[in-house]
């Protein structure tokens, strides 16, 4: 394997590391950096032939004017990343004369542990011949662009490259970011993680009405938005009917609220299409036992941005790492998962004989909570939940004593005779008081 440049090239072996593309929907102008662990500088003769480790991650840099690369390779050669800076072009492989045989794969370590590529503004990434993308989240800067063409048409060459998207999330940061795809056949493995596009300026008369034809129904037109095609490329249409997905994401993010000790889920939309509702799920300790929590209406269809919020005011009192997703669910109830979030929930400590209730038995007159250890209280706001089915789902909350006291002597006025359970929280702290109403 040889590789021809004019400039010099930075390579990074890393080891289990992950761009952080923010995820799924987020657009932004400007692509987050991968990360790396480790750097290379070629030498004076600028080549880099048979190194020692396969590249993970490669960076193409340039001088003071353009720079183009083209990286030959004469056996199957798997890359972890590929950025491509500013002013540099880069092809990968050669056109017309592989023999159909596979060159360059980018592929992540799996579906958590993805590959990163980048192409900066003003850069552009030629894939001559690429066999397989997978587990790869790709960004293109406003006026980058990414050339999938396997075909010399100079030379008159016939040969095809499948290309194959699987678990392949592309964010184009703007309306000059560009995908541009000349004789290329699209595979979509939609059996794995498929691929996903954000920041694609749509044009919708531009959709395929049957998902098998390779072209749509456009006239003269070879591009929507900042896509981009010819009459030579293949399966076009696969690529463009991904187009309408329900929701954008912007953000989802949550953010633990000690005091009061519940978690606030915030995020947002861009887009939305068709969208019913989101679901609400959890997990504790770890990402196997989901369960839905609440729920929340989405706007159907709307091309502004628009804010949601979710509290889950029911922690596990052992605490731990929670984690959270989203369901988003469309009109004819298919469905996707949004980015896993996760914060860490400190555990409360169960107190006994810090607190007394009187009288008790009660009427409800007079009815008073009373501190009986004054070490375990430090002024912090307490908050009283009925645990009892028969009081339903009831919650008491005040700056001090006295105020919660009041709020408890007024309920018991009015309920059913009963055992009734109390759950005080303030701080960290948790206890339990049962209260008997005659």
């Amino acid at each position: 394997m040889q590789y021809k440049g004019i400039s010099r090239v930075l390579l990074g072996f890393l080891v289990g590391f992950f761009c952080t593309l923010f995820n799924y929907s987020f657009v932004s102008a400007q692509c987050v950096e991968c990360i790396e662990d480790y750097t290379y500088v070629l030498g004076s003769n600028d080549a880099l032939t048979s190194p020692n480790n396969n590249p993970q991650l490669i960076r193409f840099v340039t001088g003071s004017d353009d720079t183009k690369y083209d990286w030959e390779t004469n056996s199957p050669t798997t890359l972890r990343g590929v950025i491509v800076e500013t002013g540099v072009y880069l092809t990968l492989g050669t056109r017309n004369n592989n023999s159909n045989r596979e060159a360059f794969i980018l592929e992540g370590a799996d579906a958590t542990n993805k590959g990163c590529v980048i192409v900066k503004s003003g850069a552009t990434l030629d894939l001559a011949w690429i066999s397989t993308m997978k587990n790869i989240d790709i960004c293109v800067e406003e006026g980058g662009r990414i050339i999938f063409d396997s075909v010399d048409e100079e030379g008159g060459g016939s040969l095809r490259n499948l290309y194959t998207f699987d678990e392949v999330n592309i964010v184009l940061g703007g309306s000059d970011a560009i995908l541009d795809f000349g004789n290329a056949n699209i595979f979509i493995n939609s059996t794995g993680g498929g691929l996903s596009i954000s920041g694609w300026n749509l044009n919708s008369d531009d959709i395929c009405i049957n998902p098998t034809d390779d072209l749509p129904p456009s006239g003269e037109r070879n591009s929507t938005g900042n896509i981009y095609w010819t009459e030579e490329t293949s399966n076009i249409c696969a690529l463009l009917n991904l187009r309408v997905l329900p929701v954008e994401y912007l953000y989802f993010n949550p953010t633990l609220n000690r005091e009061n000790r519940f978690v606030k889920l915030t995020w947002a939309t861009a887009k939305e299409w068709e969208n019913s509702h989101f679901e609400i799920e959890r997990s504790v300790n770890g990402v196997n036992n989901w369960e839905k929590i609440g729920q929340k209406e989405g706007m159907g269809w709307s091309d502004m941005p628009v804010g949601y919020e979710f509290a889950d005011e029911e922690l596990p009192l052992v605490g731990g790492n929670v984690y959270y997703r989203l369901k988003q669910v469309d009109f004819d109830a298919s469905f996707s998962y949004s980015k896993v979030v996760s914060v860490k929930v400190p555990s409360l400590q169960l107190t006994k004989g810090v607190w007394r209730v009187y009288p008790n038995p009660t009427n409800g007159e007079k009815f008073r909570i009373e501190l009986l250890n004054a070490k375990e209280y430090n002024g912090e706001n307490v908050q009283i939940r009925l645990v009892t089915p028969i009081a339903g789902d009831k919650t008491f909350v005040g700056s001090n004593i006295n105020e919660v006291s009041n709020q408890l002597e007024d309920f018991f006025k009015r309920v059913n005779k009963g055992v009734y359970v109390l759950e005080i929280f303030w701080g960290q702290k948790l206890e339990y008081v049962k209260v008997l109403k005659d």
